[in-house]
């Protein structure tokens, strides 16, 4: 994801993609959403928040977003 898409690209299923090979840290996909067009920032948030794919982890003090199968030893929790 090099932060060029816009309104007319999928950024959810590119978020997607990147979280099903490597957990990302929910300030790093803020960070990419907020290079991408405003208008869809919020849309494309609360659209990965509702999907069953991928889930929230709370790991070391920091929020991860990861495939939903995926397992952590020692987890801090699963956050739903």
């Amino acid at each position: 994801v090099d932060g060029t898409m816009t309104a007319g690209g999928d950024e959810l299923a590119a978020v997607v993609a990147i979280i099903a090979r490597h957990p990302l840290q929910e300030s790093e996909i803020r960070g990419l959403l907020m290079r991408w067009a405003p208008e869809r920032v919020d849309e494309t948030w609360s659209a990965l928040r509702e999907r069953s794919d991928v889930r929230s982890v709370d790991r070391l003090g920091k929020r991860f977003w990861c495939a939903g199968p995926m397992a952590f030893p020692r987890a801090d929790r699963v956050v739903e």
